[in-house]
Order: C-alpha cells, then structure tokens, then sequence
C-alpha cells in the first residue's frame, strides 16, 4: 500500500466516522427531545390529576367523562380514575337493574301465595 492509497483510505474512515458521529448526534437529539415532551405531558398530566377528584368525576355527564379520559395515556393517573368511575357506573346500572328484578319477583311471590290460597278455597 503506497501513501495516497493509506491517505484515502483514512480520508473514508474519517468521512465514515464524521457520518456515524453526526447520526448519534442526531439520535441523542432527538431521544433527549422525546424526554422533554414526555417530562412536559407529565408534569401536565400531574398538574390536571390534581384539579379532579372522585367526586366531580362522579358529577360528569358520560360524553364528558369519555372525552377528558381520551385525553391521556393508558397508563396514567386520569386514565385509571376514570376507569374506576366506569366500573362504579356499570355496578350502580346493575344494582338498580336487580333492585327492580328483586321487587318483580316479591310481587310475583305474594301473588302466587294469594291465587293458591284462592283456589284452595274453591
């Protein structure tokens, strides 16, 4: 190997290494910027969980309660609170649902004691 043949051969190592050190360069820029929003949507995130509680949540109509959960990431504190509320909904639907079947089937009962006892005496 002569010495112009050694010469471009660093010179492309070089070229090489400058391309891979800038695509790193680009690469921690952007993981770093990643990072930044993310800390931002947290701190966002944090400062709205603060402003609800279980209560108001309770008060909101279900359009409401959908689009403010919409807002966040699975994973979060909002997202998971509003889960809850949905679950305590579903469970206050179901008890009205058995309270009315419960008080269906008492009628039913006591109807069916009066038709016996009706019949028996014919």
């Amino acid at each position: 190997m002569n010495a112009e043949e050694y010469n471009e051969k660093m010179r492309e190592e070089f070229r090489r290494s400058s391309a891979e050190r800038e695509a790193e360069s680009r690469e921690q820029a952007r993981r770093e910027q990643e990072k930044l929003v993310h800390d931002q949507e947290k701190a966002r995130f944090d400062k709205e969980f603060e402003k609800v509680n279980r209560r108001e949540l309770a008060s909101w109509p279900d359009e409401k309660l959908a689009a403010w959960q919409a807002r966040f990431p699975s994973e979060s504190p909002q997202f998971i609170l509003a889960q809850f509320e949905w679950s305590r909904r579903l469970t206050a639907d179901q008890i009205k649902a058995a309270r009315w079947a419960a008080w269906i089937g008492l009628a039913g009962v006591i109807l069916g004691a009066l038709l016996t006892r009706i019949l028996e005496k014919l």
